[in-house]
This record gives structure tokens, sequence and C-alpha cells, in this order.
């Protein structure tokens, strides 16, 4: 007897903030402006302006945080293709293709790439974690299993 084969069901999920990955990513602009400016410090003779130049790492914390700010964004599978909508623009979805670039378990980063027909080329990347996803093993098995049928088509 032939064992049927599963296909992913149809799912949506929608993006939460992430105020930890936030704090890491102004964390790592912060020490990396910091060890820049050691390194500077290091080889030239600032004088009196080489105090003003610590204003910069504040300066690359706020940007890094406001950098790492997640957007609003829906993501759904319809039972064969990946469309991702972006609520705090508009309520058109794009047909885009899904590849998984980290899956710790715990947490999870996806790139969303829009295919030709889309409106531009550019990747978004979509970061989830288990901690908020109240269907976290449902997104992950959906990931996975969609992954399977896109590959068989």
């Amino acid at each position: 007897m032939p064992v049927s084969r599963r296909h992913a069901p149809a799912f949506q999920v929608e993006t939460l903030p992430q105020p930890g990955l936030q704090v890491l990513i102004a964390m790592t602009a912060a020490l990396s402006t910091f060890a820049a400016l050691i390194a500077l410090s290091a080889h030239a003779s600032w004088g009196v302006y080489g105090a003003f130049t610590w204003i910069l790492v504040p300066i690359a914390a706020a940007l890094g945080w406001r950098c790492a700010r997640i957007e609003r964004r829906r993501l759904r599978w319809d039972g064969q293709q990946w469309l991702l909508t972006v609520r705090a623009l508009d309520q058109e979805e794009e047909f885009v293709r899904i590849e998984v670039l980290f899956d710790f378990g715990v947490c999870l980063l996806l790139r969303a790439t829009s295919r030709p027909s889309g409106r531009c080329s550019k990747a978004v990347y979509l970061p989830f974690s288990r901690r908020g996803q109240a269907q976290w093993s449902a997104l992950r098995a959906c990931i996975y299993l969609a992954k399977a049928d896109v590959l068989e088509t």
C-alpha cells in the first residue's frame, strides 16, 4: 500500500518586535565603533579633538538600534507558494522564495527574496523566535514541508 505524502497546509505568521535582537545589534555597533576609535587613537595624535570623537559610540549604538527595528510583516503559505505582506505600507502580497539562513531551535532567520515578477529584488530578512510565537512548531514544520513541496515541483 503506497504511503501518502504530507503536504504543508496553508499557514500564516506575523513577525514580532525582537527587542533582544535590537539590543544585541546596538551593542555590536557600539563596541565595534569603540574598537575602531581605540585603534585610531593608538596610531594618531588627536590632541584636544580626541575626546570629541567619543560621541560616535552612542551615535553608532542609536543607529544600530534603529536599523535593527523589525517591521510588521505577514508571511503566508497558501499551500503552493509563499506570500509576504508588508503591513506598514500596504495590503498587497508579493510572491517570495524563502530560504532558512539560521535555525538554532529557539530562533530562526529566514530570507525572503521576491520572484522576478516582484516589485523589488531586494532580500527581506525575517527573524522569528520561540518566545512570543504561539505557532512556533507549526511555523518550523510548514517551512520545511513547504521547502520539500517546492523542490519537488
